[in-house]
């Protein structure tokens, strides 16, 4: 058997990138998505996935087959579904094959593109199809429709944009052919053994895998607010510094979900999980066009430039609605991004000794990276003049202060920390209490070397988290470098 074999020379930027032609198809069980998702039921459900993995069947027969097929929802406009290649080629073939129900009508006027990432404004044009593709009365490649695409389809992702409507796109097999290229810079990060804070959300028992499952019945919500704050947030804390390209977020299947709406996306150095200077935006204000809720809403944010941080912080902010309760869900989020170093490879934790409340050791409590409240806590409290000291020996010069703390009110005060320095010149700063329930709350600090640190509350506040960030190396995370941390005076609250 003679087996054709294609070597191609692409010139890009007066370099030469060696191409070899492949036969596989390399958009297998590959990462796929779509713009939305056919739900038939909870066990019956036209994932993204099921239009490029191992498992083909063209049929639908309810309570006996479960649907093999992907499908977008039948009252959208304007849907697609799009396929992570992991690398960049130069797409040469794709083959599409079709469904054996009356539904298999819908499947024209569609564009196939190869891009950077999914409905990126950089796509190169592919195949267009105007007419019904046929009917697949099997699986047999005879039923496959074949398309060449144009010579400059080069991208990491292969995507097909309808335009037929409010029809369903639905696809029971997507194979793409094409040359290797080279490596990308950026991938999906798995953060699967990472950490989230989110105050106390909905569902309490989630897991972070729960959110890369390719599953809609297994989601995050954010707890309802329903006062004049309404910051509802969710934070994901990377293990490793990384410079984040884009999020892919899919909505989740609840009949009364808020659309994704007022969302801010950012990632920053540091743990603040309210707007503020210190993170860095990758959108911002995000308000869908489509304000129906449909199953399954695929969002795509390609962030306008790499961002490096650890922390991603989704949150929503609306200034303008006082009335309505506020939250948000999601049931997969996909970050891509390249891991560029490890921050916490300069913590530093053995210069502290003790913290006490009282007679008690609460070091384990403040210093734990335990974010939520946990029971017991213990509480600042204007009324009673207690306050935490901390010693830091030997100084050292802050530049982000950060506590996580929770009040019931709709509004406090807010909490004081005053630094001394070596010279023993005290300077106070403010961090907001401008929301309800737990935040996490920073100050960037002038250049001091600091040797003493008091926090006290204008109000009351439930203490839960304390870090220092030490200025001249970049995101590093230092527990409280104490030498002695005392709380004074003192109470135990239960929550």
């Amino acid at each position: 058997m003679l087996v054709k074999c294609v070597i191609i020379f692409i010139l890009t930027a007066g370099k030469f990138l060696f191409v070899k032609n492949s036969q596989v198809n390399i958009a297998r069980n590959r990462q796929a998505f779509q713009s939305t998702t056919r739900v038939y039921s909870p066990d019956d459900t036209s994932y993204a996935y099921r239009a490029n993995d191992d498992n083909i069947n063209i049929h639908h027969l309810p309570q006996t087959v479960i649907f093999q097929c992907s499908a977008t929802s039948a009252y959208e406009t304007g849907s697609w579904i799009s396929i992570d290649l992991g690398k960049i080629y130069l797409i040469t073939k794709v083959m599409v094959l079709s469904r054996d129900t009356n539904r298999y009508k819908d499947l024209k006027n569609f564009t196939i593109y190869a891009e950077d990432f999914p409905k990126s404004t950089k796509r190169n044009f592919c195949y267009y199809k105007e007419n019904i593709v046929k009917r697949a009365l099997s699986t047999a490649l005879s039923y496959y429709e074949t398309y060449d695409c144009a010579v400059n389809a080069i991208g990491s992702f292969l995507t097909v944009d309808h335009l037929a409507g409010t029809k369903y796109l639905s696809l029971c097999d997507l194979q793409v052919f094409g040359d290797f290229i080279k490596e990308r810079d950026y991938d999906i990060i798995d953060y699967t053994n990472n950490k989230f804070y989110a105050g106390t959300p909905f569902n309490p028992n989630l897991q972070l895998s729960h959110l890369m499952d390719n599953n809609l019945t297994t989601f995050f919500r954010s707890r309802n607010e329903e006062n004049i704050n309404k910051l509802p947030f969710f934070r994901l804390d990377l293990e490793y510094y990384y410079e984040i390209y884009g999020l892919i977020v899919v909505g989740a299947t609840s009949a009364n979900s808020k659309e994704f709406s007022f969302m801010y996306i950012s990632i920053s150095d540091y743990p603040q999980t309210m707007k503020s200077t210190l993170n860095k935006y990758c959108v911002e204000n995000f308000n869908p066009a489509q304000t129906s809720y449909k199953d399954g809403k695929s969002y795509i944010f390609k962030c306008s430039q790499p961002i490096r941080g650890q922390y991603i912080l989704i949150h929503m902010i609306d200034e303008n609605d006082v009335k309505s309760k506020h939250f948000f869900e999601f049931s997969e989020l996909f970050v891509y991004g390249r891991k560029i170093g490890n921050p916490n490879s300069n913590r530093n934790t053995k210069d502290i000794v003790a913290m006490h409340e009282s007679s008690i050791d609460r070091k384990s409590f403040l210093l734990d990276g335990i974010y939520i409240s946990r029971g017991s806590s213990f509480e600042l409290n204007q009324v009673n003049n207690n306050y935490v000291r901390a010693t830091l020996s030997p100084p050292i010069d802050i530049k982000v202060f950060c506590i996580t703390a929770n009040h019931a009110g709709t509004v406090n005060n807010g909490i004081r920390i005053t630094i001394k320095d070596i010279s023993n010149v005290q300077k106070a700063y403010l961090l907001s209490g401008n929301y309800r329930y737990e935040q996490t709350v920073c100050e960037i600090i002038p250049e001091t070397q600091a040797s003493q640190i008091e926090i006290t509350s204008l109000g009351s506040h439930a203490i839960l988290e304390v870090e220092i960030f030490e200025r001249g190396i970049i995101s590093t995370k230092f527990k409280i470098m104490t030498q002695i941390i005392h709380v004074y005076s003192s109470k135990n609250i239960s929550y």
